[in-house]
């Protein structure tokens, strides 16, 4: 098949001209700095001593992130913030809902805003609309998994009014301001951290281990070659079936395969299974590892940091990794002129992200709603023939094994597949210009631009009809 590619791009550019009074802090000619106590971060990187602000404001140390072991800055955020509600995905790699005193609309956007380093990121949603109703569908995340846990120095968070004076419209649900790290003036610096984390499924539907699959209490029966069998009802994708009894012999859905001699026409006592649907799900592993080197030239400080991120999740074949690369300057030019420049690079790969909701190629309402209770899994790993074919527990009848209402959970994983890549740059460049110790001139460019490509497939013999597509995604910013 041939390969097609395809993609989106989002150009947001903006520029900005400051005249302010020089409520920050300010490096001294000599190598003595002058800090201020409980300075915070506000609009455009403009920092202001707490307690001059007219408003609330609360901030986050960056070890408070990083050390949450999250591989998504907002998640890291649950707990940590009063008056902050974040909801952490519940799939791998997939998108943070976050609200800020609570629900303002019903219908409409609640999310605050998200600025990294002076830089208004775009957090849009690209999931379908079916995806964010539960309708089925992958969850391919939001922006807020680009940023860095590890490159996080403060976190201030503006809530209601005040972030909406600050940034406008767009912060009228709040904003969550995050300054990165950066080079200390005559310090070296070099780090290395890693990480490991390990999930599982906690909470999931308890499951009855008394009845197996049909809805009669009785197994149906059928003649071949000449001689009679009970069989399973195949066509019913339920558990009401007879009670287990291990003197009920029958032939189970893979019993009617020639090329698997081992099972062909053998039957087998009525009994649970021995792997049942929990042996279907692995232990998620995220492998996270961090350089950064930081050090200082003089008058001019350079901080680079480099982070691999890599999830396999607790669904077979699902995987992500990420690659952040960050680059932070600053530059005493002259005794008047300062300049300074931010940059990040963010590559994201994603294979096979879980399928969400009533969808088709979710295995869990296949396993939680559909299914039946005595399936082996052991036995479902063998899910295609020779020739390429499906083999289903769900067949059409005992002499058809075209999927009536389900596919093998191992087809639906190892052919059913999605694939998604996303190439972000962020960040800013600006000069700042003293024209007293108390009066200055800021002018900056802010630069966010990502182009994503989405691919998904149904392979051919699925029940579903088979397709392959790149569908379009619409990003935009206001």
């Amino acid at each position: 098949m041939k390969k097609l590619t395809s993609g989106i791009l989002l150009v947001v550019m903006s520029s900005s001209f400051i005249v302010a009074n020089a409520q920050q802090t300010k490096a001294k000619d000599t190598l003595k700095t002058q800090e201020i106590q409980e300075v915070v971060v506000t609009a455009l990187g403009i920092k202001r001593e707490k307690k001059a602000l007219g408003y609330a404001a609360q901030e986050v140390k960056g070890e408070t992130i990083s050390d949450a072991g999250q591989t998504n800055a907002v998640s890291a955020l649950s707990g940590n913030v009063a008056g902050v509600q974040v909801t952490a995905p519940s799939t791998m790699g997939g998108s943070t809902r976050i609200t800020m005193r609570g629900i303002s609309s019903i219908s409409g956007e609640n999310r605050p805003l998200i600025v990294v380093d002076g830089v208004p990121l775009d957090n849009s949603n690209v999931n379908s609309t079916d995806t964010q109703r539960g309708a089925g569908g992958r969850d391919y995340g939001d922006a807020s998994f680009d940023i860095n846990p590890d490159d996080i120095e403060t976190v201030t968070v503006l809530k209601g009014g005040p972030a909406a004076a600050l940034y406008g419209s767009r912060a009228g649900n709040g904003a969550i301001i995050y300054t990165t790290k950066s080079a200390k003036r005559g310090r070296t610096d070099i780090q290395l951290n890693s990480g490991l984390a390990f999930e599982s499924i906690y909470i999931r539907p308890k499951l009855q281990n008394q009845y197996g699959g049909g809805y009669s209490d009785t197994l149906p029966t059928a003649t071949i070659n000449g001689q009679t069998y009970n069989i399973q009802e195949y066509e019913t994708d339920a558990s009401w079936g007879p009670k287990y009894d291990a003197n009920l012999m029958y032939l189970p859905w893979y019993a009617f395969d020639p090329e698997f001699s081992n099972d062909y026409l053998k039957p087998v006592p009525f009994v649970a299974p021995k792997n049942d649907v929990d042996s279907f799900f692995n232990t998620g592993v995220t492998y996270t590892n961090n350089v950064s080197v930081a050090k200082s030239f003089g008058d001019t400080n350079v901080r680079m940091s480099y982070t691999n991120t890599n999830i396999s999740g607790i669904v077979p074949t699902s995987k992500i990794k990420k690659d952040n690369f960050s680059l932070n300057m600053n530059s005493k030019l002259s005794e008047k002129l300062k300049a300074d420049a931010i940059f990040n690079y963010v590559h994201t790969e994603g294979f096979n992200r879980p399928e969400v909701g009533y969808g088709d190629n979710s295995v869990a309402q296949k396993f939680y709603h559909f299914g039946q209770r005595n399936l082996d899994f052991e036995k479902l790993k063998d899910y295609k023939l020779a020739d390429g074919s499906q083999r289903t527990w769900n067949r059409t009848s005992f002499s058809d094994a075209t999927p009536l209402y389900s596919d093998n959970p191992y087809w639906t994983i190892y052919e059913n597949t999605s694939a998604d890549s996303r190439h972000r740059f962020f960040g800013n460049a600006g000069l700042t210009y003293n024209f007293t110790d108390h009066f200055f001139v800021v002018g900056k460019v802010y630069g966010d631009v990502y182009a994503q490509t989405i691919s998904s497939r149904v392979a051919v013999g699925s029940q579903a009809v088979s397709n392959y597509s790149i569908p379009k995604k619409k990003c935009f910013r206001v």
